[in-house]
């Protein structure tokens, strides 16, 4: 039994709760079945969109894998896994083939558990993960381009340059 925490942004570790919460949670239903967990996988500050090579931690669990060392995976939710449809399907198709259990403890639509065919909901779960990252982006770039509009700065100061402190979207040297 292995678990996997992920969490995007977290720059400066000021949200690395979030992680120790994933992994209590994990432990708690581990505790609850009589398992032990022999390894954690956190990749913190990694976004679930990305290709799973790129994330350093899920890299190496897809490895042990495909080594036979991982019976049951536990995780928090399906986004923790990926925020990408199609890539978390396939990764979920391929766990099927081996035998892999995925047990996600607080899922939005309740508890799952792969192999005893709780997946009747893993393309509509994966659907609203996908949105929520893309929506984030829109809201974003929205956010940008009406400070551009109003000739607010964008971005931090330039070099030499300090923010107004009566007007924001003035600079002075």
């Amino acid at each position: 039994v292995v678990c996997y925490c992920r969490l995007s942004k977290d720059d400066n570790k000021s949200r690395y709760s979030s992680i120790k919460a994933q992994m209590e949670l994990a432990k708690e239903y581990a505790d609850s079945q009589g398992w032990n967990i022999s390894k954690y996988y956190i990749d913190d500050n990694v976004s679930g969109y990305i290709s799973n090579d790129e994330r350093p931690e899920f890299s190496k669990m897809l490895q042990d894998i495909d080594d036979g060392k991982v019976d049951i995976i536990l995780a928090k939710d399906l986004s923790r896994i990926g925020r990408k449809g199609s890539r978390t399907l396939t990764f979920i198709d391929e766990l099927k083939e081996k035998n892999v259990n995925l047990i996600l403890t607080k899922d939005t639509f309740g508890e799952f558990n792969l192999l005893e065919g709780d997946d009747d909901l893993l393309g509509l779960s994966t659907w609203f993960n996908e949105r929520y990252v893309k929506d984030c982006s829109r809201k974003t770039r929205d956010h940008m381009y009406s400070k551009q509009k109003t000739g607010r700065l964008v971005m931090g100061n330039y070099y030499g340059y300090v923010k107004d402190k009566e007007d924001v979207t003035k600079l002075y040297v």
